[in-house]
Formats: C-alpha cells, structure tokens, sequence
C-alpha cells in the first residue's frame, strides 16, 4: 500500500483491509511512520513517535472495529504502561506508569495499535498550545496544498489542532 493509498481510507477502511488479509497492521505502521517523519517537523504536533512503533502494530490484539489501525494518544490521562505521560509539563517530566488506564485497554481490545502520542498545554488548561515543556505547536496552515486538504477532511478541534495529525487517522 502506498500513502496515498493509505490518506484516502478512513480508520474502518484501514481496518477492514488488515482484517482480510490485504495489509498488515505493520504495513500501516510504516505508512505512519513515514507520513509522520514527513510532515511532523513543520507541526510539531507529535512529542514522541515510538522507536519500537512497528513491533507494537506486529504484536497487538488482533480484530476489534480498529483492527491494526494506528493511533496517537494524546499526553493528557491516557495512562500506557511503561510509557512517558507528562501532560505537557516540566513537573510530570519522565513521569512512567505501572498499568494501562481503562481508555488504553479499551482502545487496544478495539484493535488500535498505539504507536506514539501528540502534545497538549500544561495539564490541558490553556486553549493554547503555548507548552513549556516542548516546542509549540504550529498551525498547519503553511502546509503543501496536500496537507491542508487532509486538515480538511479530518474533524477540527483539539489542542494545538492536533487534528492535523490526520494523516495517522
């Protein structure tokens, strides 16, 4: 499967495709990946891909709605075992969980693979994602034309339009 492939399926579409044998959930991993490595520098709305994305896809629970589709989580009380939650704040820096919270348990037995997380303001207060412990967001709106036509076509909303991240779905 190519990206541009890949852009036009919506999560149940992507889904549907790994559950019929047609790609594997780290083929769209890689597809991730690549669109992230892509357009993630000109947002920076993703704090943390993770180096070990594709073995996640590969090894996740198999069926669900979301079977193999890849997801960000936002770094805000979704709590993932052994992974960084710092709700954009120097206090909660290196800050590790034990368990997975429910919404992460439940978003695994859907099918998604949890392939990194997006960044939020301090604690999520702010409407801005002026965040002191990362880099700001930037809006995508000096984005390539092809971009701007995903941000469209996603929904709107979220801290630091991290809709923009459309491109995982």
């Amino acid at each position: 499967m190519k990206l541009s492939e890949y852009v036009d399926l919506d999560a149940t579409g992507l889904a549907s495709l790994v559950s019929s044998g047609e790609v594997k959930a780290i083929e769209l991993a890689q597809l991730a990946r690549e669109a992230h490595d892509d357009v993630n520098p000109k947002i920076n709305a993703v704090i943390e891909f993770y180096d070990d994305a594709e073995t996640v896809a590969a090894n996740g629970r198999d069926g669900g709605l979301f079977n193999g589709v890849p997801f960000l989580r936002k770094d805000l009380g979704f709590a993932e075992a052994g992974r960084l939650e710092e709700k954009g704040s120097r206090l909660f820096k290196g800050n590790r969980w034990e368990t997975d919270s429910y919404y992460i348990r439940r978003a695994r037995a859907g099918g998604l693979r949890i392939l990194g997380r997006t960044t939020t303001p301090e604690f999520g207060i702010s409407g801005m994602s002026e965040i002191n412990s990362h880099r700001s967001n930037r809006k995508p709106l000096g984005l390539n034309a092809y971009c701007r036509w995903l941000f469209r076509r996603s929904g709107r909303g979220g801290c630091g339009r991290n809709h923009a991240n459309c491109f995982f779905k």
